[in-house]
């Protein structure tokens, strides 16, 4: 799903202009898939929340420090996780350009230039170093 967000500013909802993804997850999937399945529901909420605590804590300190925001994870982040009686929804950045996983799968009818597998892939080894730094 795709959505826009609204900010509230005193009795009215204003619309910010971002874009964000929305994935929705059942959750009667997550009870009968918990430990049978290579996707964990669970674990990717936990590892969702302490990826943007971490940048939100690294924000912060950097703006205390004065210096520019140096936090540039190039790992989405869950922005909000919601749920109602029978699903989870996850709301994250809306990356326009889709998902890498399907562009490079799709080989038959699309191949990256040199150029293009190297940006991809140095956006890869950035993610890469930002988790390493959060442990």
């Amino acid at each position: 799903y795709h959505a826009r967000v609204l900010q509230k500013e005193g009795n009215h909802w204003l619309e910010t202009g971002e874009e964000v993804a929305i994935k929705e997850v059942s959750l009667d999937t997550i009870r009968m898939s918990r430990g049978r399945t290579s996707e964990d529901f669970v674990k990717e909420i936990e590892a969702l929340q302490y990826v943007s605590d971490w940048h939100h804590k690294a924000s912060e300190t950097d703006g205390r420090s004065g210096r520019s925001s140096s936090v540039e994870s190039h790992v989405l982040m869950a922005d909000v996780i919601m749920s109602d009686r029978t699903n989870l929804y996850f709301a994250m950045p809306y990356c326009a350009e889709g998902d890498l996983c399907q562009r490079v799968a799709s080989t038959d009818r699309y191949r990256m230039t040199e150029d293009e597998a190297r940006f991809w892939f140095r956006q890869i080894l950035k993610g890469l170093e930002s988790l390493q730094l959060m442990r």
